[in-house]
């Protein structure tokens, strides 16, 4: 059909095709435009006219007269140009599978046009649209304050220029920072004709607004600028004013606290040595020990280093004893068992008898085994917690501050959310401070509060603020009190453009952070927890092994009693030799021997030395052992042996000729 444009006086060819979906009508637009000729949008972004069936039914309604569809070279022109499509009936539409949107070219109007119903694809022109909103722009881009390292000026000495000094309101200085960069570097890969960086304008402080990040939302909201360029959090009050894009980013809003005290108590001291297993685990621990050891006193056979253990419980003495009795005898057997067993965990290692039965060879093994992984898992989670300081009163939950009823400093431009998020807990927020972040500072100087809330973009990142921190003793907790995305506040018609460029500069490795990283400092002081408590190759003091020099004079103390006592206090036995031992040590006194009657000897008491030294040969000495173990056939044929009772020369010698 050949059609007379009412714009700039050519003749337009416009190719008709396929009929449109029933389902989905075509309509004439100008039952819904009331008859207006020529079709003239006041749209500012399309500021064209059209033919009066503009859209009337399904063609290539493009070609020729929007700007991005006009040339002589059709090949060149953008896909859309070619697509069909037409105005649609919208009650009709709503019930048919076939996609439509609203026309934005009639702003007012209740036109609705679809691709989809001319067998198209489903939204060409928007998608064009979509990531050709700056195509050609000259962008201003407006920038809140010197904040350095996000954005930043130079003075004449070259130094980073103040927070709101002469540098900051000169336009022909120029920015740097992570944020400038980044922008930058979209830009350069956009269709964008050029880029400029103002500062705010001072009108906007008129506003009434409560900072001046808000105050250059609010220069984009009046046209002022095209969009706001730093690191702009996304609030309630900011998106009434203004668009965003895509976020680039997300910042964390976490409590911050005193730096906390070290615990070096020598309660702590153990706790760090029980630390490397779980309460349970130790329990296993102990328990296997336990049966471990009461096996072994089954297992022991004659002739081994056990010989004495078995004797014990093979001897007529015990098996016509009575239950009293019995008990008394395997009482410091077990016992002994048991500390021998400990001692073979502690030293991580076991003795290996060959003159033991294979039953308890193999339980030997299977300890041992179990000793190795025991052993070797808890040295590595020691070595760790050992380097580690344990500390006092710090914050773990947001629960926490409100039932301690904790004053929390917060900036004002997130009063909303913070309020509306934890309703229970007591914030203080100056609105009357110079810049952001200024009037939280100057609340915890003055003692408004207890706790900070800060920004980890701000707190982690800036300089000044790092410093800050530094010098207030603070820290940052794991309690966050808000997650915000970081975007720029742009114009509506612009959000959309620069949102897909942002999209599109990742797949060329453009990003906020890559930037960031380039220019970020070392904070001057721990700011985190695990910066705080964690020692790289600091020697450990003495106080660090508190309960283990406990434990070990304990056992000292323990044994040196046991000794003194046996040298001032001995048991004088007037019927013999008995096995009613009182303690550990007059039991492993004791020879035990292959069951002659040596405890059945009567002997006088008689004034004697307390030591005496016997000669014997091997031919001599059929067996003797001790409890612990050592063949005195073996070892040598001369020994020492200390007498508590008071013997007789005689009585001493007619004893050892049942040994």
């Amino acid at each position: 059909r050949d059609l007379t444009p009412v714009y700039e006086g050519y003749v337009m060819t416009v190719t008709e095709t396929k009929t449109n979906n029933h389902d989905c009508p075509c309509i004439d637009p100008q039952s819904v435009l009331e008859n207006r000729l020529p079709l003239c949008t006041n749209a500012t972004s399309f500021p064209y006219c059209y033919p009066a069936n503009f859209g009337e039914s399904c063609a290539t309604h493009d070609i020729g007269v929007l700007p991005e569809c006009t040339g002589s070279n059709s090949t060149l022109l953008p896909n859309f140009c070619h697509e069909p499509w037409c105005y649609v009936d919208f009650e009709s539409c709503l019930k048919s599978p076939e996609t439509f949107y609203r026309s934005d070219y009639f702003p007012g109007s209740k036109l609705y046009y679809s691709y989809d119903t001319c067998g198209s694809k489903s939204r060409p022109y928007d998608l064009f649209k979509t990531s050709h909103a700056i195509k050609g722009k000259d962008l201003v881009a407006v920038i809140p304050e010197i904040y350095y390292p996000f954005q930043f000026k130079r003075n004449s000495l070259m130094e980073i220029a103040g927070y709101d000094g002469q540098e900051y309101w000169n336009n022909s200085v120029p920015w740097e920072g992570a944020v400038i960069s980044y922008i930058n570097a979209i830009v350069a890969i956009s269709d964008a004709k050029s880029l400029r960086f103002v500062h705010r304008s001072r009108g906007s402080k008129l506003a009434g607004l409560n900072s001046v990040y808000t105050d250059s939302v609010h220069d984009v909201y009046s046209g002022l600028a095209n969009f706001g360029a730093s690191i702009f959090w996304v609030t309630a009050e900011r998106a009434q004013m203004a668009r965003h894009t895509i976020p680039f980013d997300t910042d964390k809003i976490r409590l911050w606290a005193p730096r906390p005290s070290y615990d070096e108590s020598i309660i702590n001291s153990f706790k760090l040595l029980a630390s490397p297993f779980s309460f349970w685990l130790w329990v296993l621990l102990v328990t296997v020990i336990i049966t471990v050891s009461c096996f072994s006193v089954w297992f022991a056979n004659k002739g081994s280093n056990l010989n004495a253990w078995h004797e014990a419980f093979h001897s007529d003495h015990y098996r016509n004893g009575s239950i009293k009795t019995k008990i008394r005898v395997a009482l410091p057997v077990i016992t002994s068992s048991i500390m021998m067993n400990f001692t073979y965990f502690f030293a991580s290692g076991v003795e290996f008898d060959l003159l033991s039965l294979y039953p308890y060879r193999l339980l030997m093994v299977g300890f041992s085994f179990f000793i190795l992984i025991s052993y070797q898992t808890y040295v590595a989670k020691l070595a760790s917690n050992l380097t580690r300081k344990t500390v006092l009163g710090f914050v773990n939950s947001i629960d926490e501050v409100i039932a301690s009823s904790k004053i929390i400093c917060a900036p004002p431009a997130i009063k909303e959310e913070l309020v509306k998020r934890w309703p229970d807990a007591k914030f203080v927020f100056n609105d009357n401070a110079k810049d952001l972040f200024a009037g939280v500072i100057d609340n915890y100087r003055e003692g408004k509060c207890d706790l900070i809330a800060g920004s980890d973009a701000d707190y982690f990142i800036a300089e000044h603020q790092m410093k800050q921190i530094c010098d207030l003793g603070l820290m940052a907790t794991d309690v966050c009190l808000l997650e915000i995305p970081l975007a720029f506040p742009i114009k509506s018609d612009l959000a959309a453009g620069l949102s897909y460029w942002m999209h599109v500069a990742k797949f060329y490795g453009i990003t906020y952070s890559q930037y960031l990283e380039e220019i970020m400092l070392d904070p001057p002081c721990p700011l985190t927890m695990s910066q705080y408590i964690v020692v790289d190759d600091k020697p450990l003091k003495p106080s660090d092994f508190g309960f283990v020099w406990m434990s070990f004079s304990l056992c000292l103390l323990a044994a040196i009693g046991l000794k003194l006592k046996q040298k001032f206090f001995p048991k004088h036995v007037k019927r013999g030799i008995r096995r009613n031992n009182t303690s550990l040590a007059d039991y492993d006194r004791d020879i035990m021997t292959s069951g002659r009657g040596v405890g059945n000897t009567i002997v006088k008491s008689e004034e004697i030395s307390d030591k005496f030294v016997i000669n014997s040969t091997p031919q001599n000495v059929e067996y003797a052992e001790t409890s612990h173990g050592h063949n005195l056939l073996q070892r040598k044929t001369n020994f020492e042996v200390e007498i508590s009772p008071k013997f007789t020369a005689d009585e001493i010698k007619s004893l050892f000729e049942h040994v």
